[in-house]
């Protein structure tokens, strides 16, 4: 979620060192299934026409399945 307006930006998701065709999610929210010690990235996908430097809160959470 941006901290100057609110706004929840696409996030792409990916695992590190996972299979290529499986390891990027982009959504937000968006939820991904992991084994323990698995690397995880987030980046916000911005506009090029975006300011050059924005804030964003990034909440994780972890269930068992």
């Amino acid at each position: 979620m941006s901290v100057q307006d609110g706004s929840h930006p696409p996030l792409e998701v990916e695992t590190v060192g996972a299979v290529e065709c499986c390891s990027e999610h982009i959504g937000n929210p968006t939820k991904i299934k992991v084994t323990a010690g698995t690397v995880v990235i987030a980046n916000v996908e911005m506009l090029a026409a975006s300011p050059e430097s924005q804030s964003f809160l990034l909440t994780t959470s972890m269930a068992p399945q």
